[in-house]
């Protein structure tokens, strides 16, 4: 669990990828991290090299659709990775794609709009729950979550996730939205 880090990157679509950018409106600062129309950077260099800073927690319901995390750490790490969630939901939200090599993320950001997601910061902890209105839009949660537990929080950011993305699609409660 000590390397569950930087939990907020389950509901934002971990690590655009340089080799693989974002697109046309999107650029680098100087320390070569994304920033969008906004100026609001993706802070992902900072995130990569101060993982073993953030402590954190992973609990999927199943029964109720939900999925939650709680991040430990200092005031800064923490306002740092909730600049990094906002980057990513307006990546999302303006019709970006972060990943869009990995089908996974692709399908995940088009579901979206079935997930209700609650930020709240406590006493040097970040609390984010997620909530999705239907099963589909929670197995690619849930299977988004897993791929940011079990490898990006081991350096593993190149992973491709498009054959499970594949194996949700095909299920009964997904047909409809693929």
């Amino acid at each position: 669990m000590k390397r569950l880090v930087l939990a907020g990157l389950l509901f934002s679509g971990l690590f655009a990828c340089p080799g693989y950018g974002p697109g046309p409106c999107w650029k680098y600062n100087q320390e070569n991290s994304y920033m969008n129309h906004s100026n609001t950077p993706s802070h992902i260099p900072y995130l990569k090299s101060h993982f073993n800073e953030y402590k954190s927690s992973l609990n999927i319901n199943e029964k109720n659709l939900e999925i939650n995390w709680v991040i430990t750490s200092s005031k800064e790490n923490l306002d740092i990775l909730k600049s990094h969630i906002e980057f990513m939901k307006s990546m999302i939200f303006s019709g970006r794609t972060p990943r869009k090599w990995d089908r996974l993320f692709v399908d995940y950001a088009k579901l979206r709009p079935y997930m209700h997601e609650s930020i709240k910061e406590e006493n040097n902890k970040l609390i984010i729950s997620q909530k999705a209105d239907n099963i589909c839009a929670f197995e690619f949660a849930k299977a988004h979550a897993l791929a940011v537990k079990n490898d990006f929080f081991n350096g593993n950011t190149f992973k491709d996730y498009s054959s499970k993305a594949v194996e949700l699609e095909n299920l009964p409660e997904c047909r409809k939205f693929f």
